[in-house]
């Protein structure tokens, strides 16, 4: 069975996961692992949260993908959103255009190469 990893930016999103997400799918009946995760930010002082760059979410993911048997899934705030994340867009209508960049564009198109 597959579990299911958030990648959340912070304590909040953490909470958010843990308190009021969990608790939700377990009523539905979801029986998989669930956890979250922040984003390592620095991993020489070992500091996490928050979404500095790009590279560093995309690196989170790809990280745990190759631990294998997972589902990934994220919680990050768009506001204040790095200007490097693939479909970048100022207008707050087109957050799809950067959900499916990132999603559908290079993490999961570099995995399946």
């Amino acid at each position: 069975m597959k579990r299911l990893v958030f990648i959340v930016e912070g304590d909040t999103e953490i909470i958010l996961v843990q308190n009021l997400i969990v608790p939700y799918l377990f009523s539905l009946g979801f029986t998989n692992s669930i956890h979250a995760q922040t984003i390592i930010t620095n991993r020489k002082q070992h500091k996490k949260g928050g979404v500095t760059d790009y590279p560093k979410f995309k690196n989170e993911v790809t990280r745990t993908l190759a631990q294998g048997n997972v589902i990934i899934t994220s919680v990050i705030d768009f506001f204040r959103l790095p200007t490097d994340f693939p479909g970048y867009t100022y207008d707050s209508t087109r957050i799809d255009q950067i959900e499916n960049a990132i999603w559908v564009g290079k993490i999961v198109k570099k995995l399946s190469e």
